[in-house]
């Protein structure tokens, strides 16, 4: 048998990444003067960490967290576009919370859910 190191590839660079196929992750660049607006507004703002996965499509919920590592419970009938834009959100994006309780060491239920402009660079 040969030696295992042999079989180990470094690089700096990630070859998959010159492939023509790979389209790499654009960077998103919130616009900060609107999050300024709605945290003035009384609207807490919450990074999606959890997008559960549901057999039969979208999911009607998903969770978020703020910079507090509050978690919230964010449900389609509370969002402000509904279904239109519910399955655009995906995992680290950004939106803007209201709740009438904040539950400490639990899942506070977001009543409402907005977008957050953003600008792809």
């Amino acid at each position: 048998m040969g030696n295992i190191d042999s079989l180990v590839f470094t690089s700096k660079e990630n070859p998959l990444q010159n492939a023509k196929w790979y389209t790499p992750e654009k960077e998103e660049d919130y616009d900060n003067q609107h999050i300024q607006e709605l945290e003035e507004n009384g609207y807490t703002i919450a990074r999606i960490y959890n997008i559960p996965e549901y057999s039969n499509g979208l999911t009607s919920f998903i969770f978020g967290k703020d910079s507090d590592d509050n978690q919230f419970f964010l449900h389609v009938d509370n969002f402000e576009h509904g279904w239109n834009r519910w399955g655009y959100i995906k995992l680290d994006d950004k939106v803007a919370v209201k709740f009438n309780e904040l539950k400490q060491n639990d899942t506070t239920t977001a009543t409402e859910i907005k977008e957050i402009e953003k600008h792809e660079m």
